[in-house]
């Protein structure tokens, strides 16, 4: 992680605009934003928006990033793709090592052990040490498969052209 680089959730899809448009989106660290969130979770019945990881934004700037985020605070909902520049992948991995130097084996936030934790614990963590993350907006373009629901949502999405 000495260069730039981009996160991608494995369980979701995502347009290439999307991905194009975090990547050119100016800032060290971005962060792919649906701004549309709740639309896509009116219908998904398996999975309640208690479980998406909202963020809340000011100017530009992620002020936090959180699934007890309560929803009508929410800005929108991470889409699982970040971009880091080169001095942003090194606050990441600074961050990420002394996190795990002091709670290896023990909780951390949300996780009952470090080893547990999600992305976004350590991504709030970087923005409460007053680490700046940008934010790209979506009013869609992606889709999280959690469930056999969300799997036939997207395979009705592929077959009819794509995600939207």
């Amino acid at each position: 992680m000495d260069e730039p680089f981009v996160v991608f959730y494995s369980d979701c899809l995502f347009t290439a605009n999307l991905v194009s448009s975090t990547i050119a989106t100016a800032g060290e660290i971005v962060v792919s934003v649906d701004t549309g969130w709740r639309e896509r979770y009116a219908d998904r019945t398996e999975h309640p928006t208690d479980d998406a990881e909202k963020i809340t934004a000011s100017d530009g700037v992620v002020t936090r990033i959180d699934r007890e985020i309560p929803e009508a605070e929410a800005y929108g909902e991470f889409t699982g793709v970040a971009r880091f520049g080169k001095s942003g992948a090194e606050v990441l991995r600074r961050t990420y090592h002394r996190i795990r130097e002091g709670h290896a084996g023990q909780p951390f936030r949300g996780a009952k052990l470090f080893e547990k934790a999600y992305l976004i614990h350590l991504l709030q963590e970087m923005i409460e040490d007053g680490v700046e993350f940008r934010h790209s907006d979506t009013g869609g373009e992606y889709i999280e498969i959690d469930t056999q629901q969300d799997f036939e949502y997207a395979r009705g999405c592929w077959e009819n052209g794509g995600i939207a």
